[in-house]
């Protein structure tokens, strides 16, 4: 019982201690509510986010860069598969020039040939390169070679570069005379 009254004692003088010692604290300007309100908030720390939405950006820009250049990688390849199947269907309806005899040819090529025979003997491989049944050269571009020193020369670079050959061959007239005076430049260049 005594442990009880000692107790009692003790905690009544704690009772008038802390009033006397939160008094001595408000007359000396503390209050703790006030310091509670007056400390100012802790400074929201946001991430930078500009990297990241560059970053996303480049991404996005690479994506479709490479989606456009599948697309164009596709459109290229049909278009030269497109070209590929015309050229074997126009070499299959081209007789070859060996089957026509010298009366038969036109006078188209019969000009070309006396131009372009000073300049065959340099191609070794000349004939089985032009004339070759899968070289489309019409007789429009016949006429627009003939016109030309290099005759022999372009009649060998179109039958080595068949896909232009074709291309110009599908060409109007004048777009092909400058596409061929275009090649005739490269090859005197190259001399």
């Amino acid at each position: 019982m005594m442990i009880f009254k000692k107790l009692g004692a003790a905690f009544a003088a704690s009772l008038i201690i802390t009033p006397i010692g939160a008094a001595t604290a408000y007359g000396q300007g503390f209050d703790p509510m006030m310091a509670l309100r007056v400390r100012p908030p802790a400074p929201i720390v946001l991430p930078n986010l500009l990297p990241t939405i560059r970053q996303i950006d480049a991404i996005e820009a690479s994506r479709a860069r490479a989606e456009r250049d599948r697309a164009e990688t596709e459109l290229i390849r049909q278009q030269t598969e497109a070209m590929r199947q015309k050229s074997q269907s126009f070499s299959a309806s081209v007789p070859p020039p060996s089957a026509a005899s010298g009366a038969e040819l036109s006078p188209a090529i019969k000009k070309w040939l006396v131009v372009a025979q000073p300049r065959m003997h340099l191609y070794p491989d000349f004939e089985s390169v032009v004339f070759a049944p899968d070289v489309p050269l019409t007789e429009s571009i016949i006429s627009l070679m003939s016109e030309r020193s290099y005759a022999a020369d372009i009649a060998y670079y179109l039958g080595k570069n068949k896909l232009e050959a074709y291309a110009i061959s599908e060409m109007p007239i004048l777009q092909a005379d400058k596409a061929i005076s275009e090649i005739e430049a490269r090859l005197k260049l190259k001399k």
